[in-house]
């Protein structure tokens, strides 16, 4: 997985994960569901759980790359609704195809667009989310 593998080029332990929904898979299913703080390597709470995780808003906006550089007018492929669900029809036939459209999120965003704000050509190279497990 590549979140697994950028996690290891930058020296991070555990386990990584990405908020990437596939037709057979959404993210909510993916990603663990903590009832403790999702941060950033920095510290900064982005959410206060789970359930705030996937309300439809952020307390911070998920903007550090594994290195912790600022990420600035980025997208970031998802395919996930807020709640954590599959955007159908939106993935890239599952992140297989580099023709088509797939949904993205913006990593400056603290409202629902986080995870769901735009249509991208499958074959631009864009960022993703990386969950520690």
């Amino acid at each position: 997985e590549k979140c697994q593998t950028v996690a290891n080029l930058a020296g991070l332990t555990g386990t990584w994960k990405a908020w990437l929904s596939s037709e057979s898979s959404d993210a909510s299913s993916r990603v663990f569901q903590f009832s403790y703080p999702y941060v950033l390597l920095n510290g900064t709470v982005v959410a206060d759980n789970w359930n705030d995780l996937k309300d439809g808003t952020l307390d911070s906006a998920i903007s550090l790359t594994e290195f912790g550089a600022n990420v600035i007018g980025a997208s970031v492929w998802t395919g996930t609704n807020p709640d954590g669900s599959l955007i159908s029809g939106n993935t890239c036939e599952s992140w297989t195809l580099n023709s088509g459209n797939g949904r993205g999120g913006n990593p400056s965003s603290t409202s629902s667009t986080w995870t769901s704000s735009s249509s991208n050509g499958c074959g631009a190279s864009l960022r993703l989310y990386c969950f520690e497990q």
